[in-house]
């Protein structure tokens, strides 16, 4: 089975984040960490499908490149 984990720094900017896009736009903050939860997803689902750069997995997410997680291979 699959884990993930998410550094407390990540979770806080995850955060920030979140709160930022629904303060632009309401229900945008929603779709923002349905996509993050979509990427990580296809991350332990399929992890060879995904670009590794400096031990940081990369995935495209709504077409702009976002790092979503770091996972050592």
């Amino acid at each position: 089975m699959n884990r993930f984990s998410i550094h407390e720094d990540a979770e806080t900017e995850l955060s920030a984040a979140t709160n930022y896009y629904e303060s632009q736009s309401p229900g945008l903050g929603r779709a923002f960490i349905k996509e993050f939860e979509r990427a990580v997803h296809q991350i332990l689902t399929y992890p060879l499908s995904c670009q590794l750069v400096n031990r940081t997995v990369r995935i495209l997410s709504g077409g702009t490149p976002c790092q979503a997680g770091s996972k050592r291979y």
